[in-house]
């Protein structure tokens, strides 16, 4: 490839019926792989499977053979991607407040920001989902 030329990457996944039940999207310069966009289904019998984490691992195991060595995912945090990963690189906002209620902005965004970076650490955000398989109510046992 040249310099300053790259691939459209899609991969997808459909149902019995046709539609689309995940898919990647992301382009591809040189042996770098930039991943774009992916969705999933999110409710239903599939989505307990999850299918666009599906998608973006048979993406990869593709992209491999296709001589792809880097992976750029861009931001955030995924099972996928510490499944692969073996680098990461921080990302900074620039924030430059000018003013009193910049700096108090400011403050308040990185606070959020670290918040959040912790909670998703913790899978804090999965706490829901814990909480209720914990708590579901026995299966009632089956009648003779």
């Amino acid at each position: 490839e040249h310099a300053g030329t790259a691939r459209a990457r899609v991969f997808c996944l459909r149902g019995r019926d046709g539609a689309l039940v995940a898919g990647t999207i992301g382009l591809v310069a040189r042996a770098t792989y930039f991943g774009l966009v992916g969705c999933g289904v999110d409710t239903g019998p599939l989505a307990k499977r999850s299918p666009a984490r599906l998608v973006k691992i048979a993406a990869l195991d593709r992209m491999r053979h296709d001589g792809v060595t880097v992976y750029d995912f861009g931001m955030g945090e995924t099972a996928e991607k510490r499944l692969v990963c073996n680098h990461r690189a921080p990302v900074f906002d620039v924030f430059v407040p000018f003013t009193f209620a910049g700096q108090m902005v400011g403050n308040a965004m990185a606070a959020s920001l670290e918040l959040r970076r912790r909670a998703k650490e913790a899978r804090l955000g999965d706490l829901p989902n814990r909480w209720r398989r914990r708590f579901r109510a026995p299966a009632p046992a089956p009648s003779s």
